[in-house]
Parts: structure tokens; sequence; C-alpha cells
């Protein structure tokens, strides 16, 4: 007898009472689905879940520019949901460029970024940010070398 298991894992907040799983049965030979809910931590321990390991560590942005060769070679650090962070080495000017669906965060790691905006120009040095506004055109450059931290969305 073939039988189908889905777990799916559902967050109940009642009264401070903990997570629970709910179990899903399918019998395809008699057309049966049977649901149960048990506590997670019976769960783990019928071994219905198991436990997804990943290690979880620091990241040194320095460290990690250091490692950068190339100009305008995006390397990536991580993502956080669904957005990208990456880091990006330059010099030099890049096009006046626009994005139109996302915002786009840039944390200067080292040198200075100059970002230039149709009425005004700023200025970011190490450990500044700036949040560019989706459909702001905006130029970015720097005379000297530059590192920056990108977020954007993942591609």
């Amino acid at each position: 007898m073939l039988l189908l298991y889905s777990y799916i894992l559902l967050h109940i907040a009642y009264t401070k009472i903990a997570n629970f799983v709910l179990l899903f049965k399918f019998n395809p030979n008699k057309s049966v689905l049977t649901v149960g809910c048990i506590p997670m931590a019976d769960a783990f321990k019928r071994g219905k879940l198991k436990m997804k390991k990943m290690k979880i560590d620091k990241i040194n942005p320095a460290a990690a520019a250091a490692d950068l060769k190339d100009f305008w070679t995006l390397k990536s650090l991580g993502q956080i949901n669904d957005h990208a962070v990456q880091l990006i080495k330059m010099q030099g000017e890049y096009e006046w460029h626009t994005h139109e669906k996302e915002d786009k965060l840039f944390f200067v790691v080292d040198g200075i970024l100059q970002l230039q905006f149709r009425d005004h120009t700023l200025q970011l040095y190490p450990n500044e940010c700036i949040i560019v506004p989706k459909g702001v055109e905006n130029k970015p450059s720097a005379k000297d070398q530059a590192t920056l931290m990108i977020f954007e969305p993942q591609r």
C-alpha cells in the first residue's frame, strides 16, 4: 500500500501553546485523506520532521572585499529573503540608470562613493549607506577604488 505523506509546518499561537505540525496521510487506493495534529517536538522525536542543519557564521565585508580582484564584478555574500547581498569593487564612473521596480541600498565598505542625482551629488564614506528609491535616476562613481555592499532583489 502506497501512502503519500505531507508535512506542513503550522505555527499556532493560542495562549502560548507551542508549535504544532499538521500530518496529512493520503491513501490513493481508498481515496482517503486523514489529518492529524501533533506537537512539533513529538514530530521531531518520531522522525517525522528533520532539522536542516546549517552553519550560521559572521561575515566580514572588508575581508571579503580583499578577495575581489576585478572591478565591476559582483561577489555574493548571501541572501536575505528574496534580496541578494553583494560586494562590488568599483573605480571610475557607471552610467546614468534607474531601477524602475526596486529600491537599492549602497553601503560603503571602503573608499569614497560619489552618487550623482540629477539635482545634487552626495559623497559617501566608509560605514555610510544610502537607499536609492525606485525610479530615481543616479550615477555612481569612485575617483579612486571603492568597495560597496549592495542589497537588491535576487535576479
